[in-house]
């Protein structure tokens, strides 16, 4: 059952009348009932523990307009618990659509329990319980649920860093590579291991778990760093968002290797990223020309640009591989240009050329039948 002032911004909402802030309902409601004393907020003074579960359960079974969301939002405590600016961060970056979907609602509690160090439901899991009528049958498909993985021999593992947003994404990217003959390791923070084991527990038993925090602040967060990822010998680094399909029979050689992500939504063809690049594989060689400050960490902005770009300049051979390998579904962007500029202002404040800032010459630069000719001041094939 929703609160008394819940339920008059539903009613609001049925009657199509405009709803543009919490003040302006708790006035209205305080003018038409009398119910409710004349103040912002709605403040439920009951313990968390117990009001917690009549959240979620009002969430998952109640809200599905813009001012339904609205009124729950208004009774998620502001007292002696951070709830509600999780819940605004996490929001800002993950903004619903309405009607408001099972999916959104999932991703918000997965995140949730993430924070808290619970076990999560699997996706499955949560529509049985909930009663949400969404049969995996009537889901658009994804390129692994269409092409399946081929198992084969594989002498590479593959290394990565989860992240705590959009948990079951990663859980079934993984599991792609899992079925591919892949080993997969994660690489975490001690403070993530509190929790993360838990949170994937689909897949904790069968991934390797690994400790490391050595990690960069050199953006607002600190993630992964590149270079300690791909010390490790002979492991693919794969973003944890990237689902493989159908059979690939690549096994490392002699020379690096980028993967380029083929982008898709859900039922829709995928089609290749030309500027993603969300696998790599390089040699002792190449990694070791990685400078030892190297501040490019993974699921941030230019580290894609910067590894291959530096190697070019080396001279250590590289190749793109572009075959339909990764396949990436679409989502909100998680870095900003300011992340990307900051990346492009390392490179050349460590004399990586500060050509490498404009576009045209970025993805020309990751092929070594192109360089930067001075002279002419663009980006030239070899043969010209």
């Amino acid at each position: 059952m929703l609160n008394p002032l819940a339920q008059y911004v539903a009613i609001l909402q049925k009657q199509s009348q405009s709803i543009s802030s919490v003040e302006e309902v708790a006035k209205q409601f305080a003018r038409t009932t009398h119910e409710q004393p004349l103040h912002v907020e709605y403040r439920d003074e009951r313990p968390i523990l117990e009001v917690g579960p009549e959240l979620w359960r009002d969430l998952f079974t109640v809200v599905k307009t813009q001012g339904e969301l609205f009124a729950w939002e208004s009774r998620i405590p502001k007292y002696d618990c951070p709830c509600s600016s999780f819940y605004s961060n996490w929001k800002s970056i993950n903004m619903p659509t309405f009607p408001l979907s099972n999916r959104w609602k999932y991703n918000l509690k997965s995140a949730v329990n993430a924070k808290l160090n619970k076990p999560n439901l699997s996706w499955q899991e949560a529509c049985q319980v909930w009663g949400w009528d969404e049969p995996i049958e009537t889901l658009p498909l994804y390129p692994s649920q269409k092409t399946p993985p081929v198992r084969l021999e594989r002498k590479n593992a593959i290394v990565t860093a989860l992240s705590p947003n959009r948990i079951d994404r990663q859980v079934l990217c993984i599991k792609t590579w899992l079925a591919s003959g892949f080993k997969v390791i994660a690489n975490q923070t001690d403070k993530e291991m509190e929790s993360f084991p838990k949170v994937f527990h689909e897949i904790s038993d069968l991934i390797e778990w690994r400790v490391n925090n050595d990690v960069e602040s050199f953006y607002d967060f600190k993630t992964q760093k590149i270079r300690n990822l791909l010390a490790i010998e002979d492991v693919i680094l794969i973003n944890s968002d990237c689902e493989m399909a159908g059979e690939y029979d690549w096994q490392s050689g002699d020379t690096s290797t980028f993967f380029l992500r083929w982008n898709y939504k859900p039922g829709k063809e995928p089609r290749e990223f030309e500027w993603g690049i969300d696998g790599a594989w390089l040699t002792r060689e190449a990694w070791a020309a990685l400078p030892e400050d190297f501040p490019y960490c993974i699921g941030q902005a230019m580290w894609d640009y910067a590894v291959p770009h530096i190697l070019n300049i080396k001279g250590i051979p590289f190749k793109i591989e572009h075959k339909a390998w990764l396949f990436h579904e679409e989502h909100k962007q998680n870095w900003t240009q300011v992340y990307w500029q900051k990346g492009a202002d390392w490179l050349e404040a460590n004399g990586y050329y500060s050509e490498l800032q404009y576009s045209d010459g970025f993805r020309q630069s990751l092929d070594p039948d192109w360089y930067y000719d001075y002279n002419r001041g663009f980006w030239i094939k070899k043969d010209q």
